[in-house]
């Protein structure tokens, strides 16, 4: 019994202890069978608890992502492992190895990248060593996605120009101040041609067409795309559910493949349809499965349910909350909506056309939670054979916008905050304030008050909650603080008290 193996079942165990009891019961008393039993008791726990070493494997640099320049690539890299392992080239990329591709134990292999001339590209390896879980290794060479357009902030329309109207209609969308349209269309020839429109127009496309939602066709299309000036990105899916998002991963490895430097874009359901006690965990295994570099997610907030006067959903901040906590964990921007367009959901709930002071209300809280781009769904709302009543409201709101992109693109949030009688469920109460702002308070409706920082500046932004009531804002500043005013320019504050008017917004400014 002694020299049992550390690591042997339980089992084998068994069978040696049966058989010296059987052959003791003939020779020892029952007394020294029972002092016998109890003295192995020991032996038998320990022989259960000793499991065989863990298998164990990593590589230095724990290597996730590879950002590589376009010349030749070659590098060594150490491995200390205590098992077999191999890495599988998940996207067949041959511009790309890895050698050796398999061994065991502790080694080096090499990572050995050709030059490129072309657009960016990727290349996925999944790491597999024998009983550790599977992880990848993305290897990305050249220009990868800037999400930025010429320093303006990304304004997107959803839909609502006809390829035989794109022409006519691409310049009165970037007179409105939407720089971006997404749309798609049937076939390759017909995306070609709306993307020549918006060429000749200054707008940029996110856009699709029915073979660049397959694996087996993506690549043709995505080659006659990708070099495109009016490209921004690949349009892949909209509201998926939780079972397609494998499919999407894969589809967006392929594509990255071919080009790394224009994003796949998917837009993701609001936390009431996807369930909200799931939204988080339904998040984290969209980011975790597709490999997209920015979260996209609607939800239009003012609503009517039952014929009753608009309400702002209850639940719409906690989905700014989860949706930025998100990007922000994960290092990635996120994009959010404003609804342009009246239509019925269901039986109950019906959006009514928008007002200036709800369409304010949406941007701005999406741009006080960090949003950087702003999505309308749709142009149809803003243009049919005319310009409609909802066309000069949001060009109104995206001259704003732009006038303080200076502000909002690339800040990094701190903090963000609600104030008012009753604060939103998912949200935090407004508590300690940035030194320069020795005091802060709103009326009973309340405001999302957001603590931004971007360089050498940093700025609080107050949006009012109402969009049918002003707000009084009393604040109290030191010296160090100045306002912001719609045009971008600043001033000393005037006075203790603001009147904000519904669904806008003040904008305060000073040097760390």
């Amino acid at each position: 019994l002694l020299i049992i193996k550390k690591g042997s079942r339980l089992i084998v165990f068994n069978l040696i202890f049966n058989r010296i009891m059987y052959i003791s019961m003939k020779t020892y008393s029952k007394k020294l069978l029972v002092a016998f039993f109890f003295s192995m008791l020991p032996m038998v726990l320990m022989s259960c608890s000793m499991d065989p070493e863990k298998a164990s494997f990593s590589i230095s640099g724990n290597l996730e992502k590879l950002q590589i320049g376009n010349d030749g690539f070659t590098e060594v890299y150490s491995i200390k492992s205590n098992t077999e392992w191999k890495f599988v080239n998940e996207t067949d990329q041959s511009w790309v190895t890895i050698s050796p591709a398999k061994g065991s134990g502790n080694g080096t292999v090499t990572i050995t990248a050709n030059a490129n001339t072309g657009t960016g590209r990727t290349a996925v390896f999944r790491v597999v060593p024998n009983g550790v879980k599977t992880q990848e290794i993305e290897i990305m060479q050249g220009n990868s996605y800037i999400p930025t357009t010429d320093g303006e902030f990304p304004i997107i329309a959803w839909t609502g120009v006809e390829a035989d109207k794109s022409l006519e209609k691409f310049p009165v969308m970037k007179a409105s101040g939407i720089n971006i349209y997404l749309g798609w269309y049937d076939d390759l020839e017909t995306t070609l041609k709306v993307l020549d429109a918006a060429q000749k127009t200054g707008v940029k496309m996110i856009t699709s067409c029915k073979d660049l939602l397959s694996v087996g066709t993506a690549e043709e299309v995505v080659k006659a795309m990708m070099n495109h000036p009016a490209l921004y990105a690949y349009h892949l899916k909209d509201e998926p559910e939780v079972n397609d998002l494998p499919g999407l991963g894969e589809l967006v490895k392929k594509i990255k493949t071919i080009d790394s430097h224009h994003p796949c874009y998917i837009n993701l359901y609001p936390n009431w349809a996807w369930g909200k006690e799931l939204y988080s965990e339904n998040i984290k295994s969209f980011i975790e499965q597709v490999p997209v570099p920015f979260i996209s997610f609607d939800n239009y907030p003012i609503v009517s349910i039952n014929g009753a006067p608009s309400i702002v959903r209850p639940d719409w901040y906690r989905n700014l909350e989860e949706i930025s906590a998100a990007a922000k964990e994960n290092n990635k921007p996120f994009w959010a909506f404003a609804l342009a367009l009246s239509h019925k959901l269901d039986e109950t709930h019906f959006y009514k056309i928008p007002t200036l002071p709800e369409l304010r209300l949406q941007v701005f809280s999406d741009l006080a939670y960090g949003a950087q781009a702003i999505q309308y769904f749709t142009y149809r709302g803003l243009q049919h054979d005319e310009p409609t009543e909802v066309y000069n409201l949001v060009k109104t709101v995206n001259q704003e916008v732009q006038q303080l992109a200076g502000i909002f693109l690339g800040a990094q949030v701190i903090s963000v905050s609600h104030t008012g009688s009753e604060i939103p469920e998912g949200t935090t109460a407004l508590g300690s304030l940035p030194t320069p702002i020795k005091s802060l308070t709103t009326s009973d409706t309340g405001a999302v008050v957001s603590f931004l920082e971007k360089g050498s500046n940093q700025y609080l932004v107050v949006v009012n909650k109402d969009f049918r009531n002003v707000m009084n804002l009393a604040i109290d500043v030191d010296g160090s603080v100045s306002r912001v005013l719609k045009d971008g320019s600043t001033v000393s504050p005037d006075g203790s008290t603001i009147a904000v008017e519904p669904g806008d917004m003040v904008i305060f400014t000073w040097r760390k």
